[in-house]
């Protein structure tokens, strides 16, 4: 849970993209995204 809290936090507050949020945290974009629930970094065209 404390892990889902930290990537919460850095989206939220911190205002960072998932890949950002990736780099910090040394995880892949795709585990970033599903732990922030697919509000990742999204194209809409």
């Amino acid at each position: 849970m404390g892990l889902l809290n930290i990537i919460r936090r850095m989206a939220l507050r911190e205002k960072l993209s998932t890949r950002e949020i990736a780099r910090r945290t040394g995880m892949s974009r795709e585990t970033v995204q599903t732990q922030q629930g697919g509000q990742g970094d999204q194209l809409h065209v």
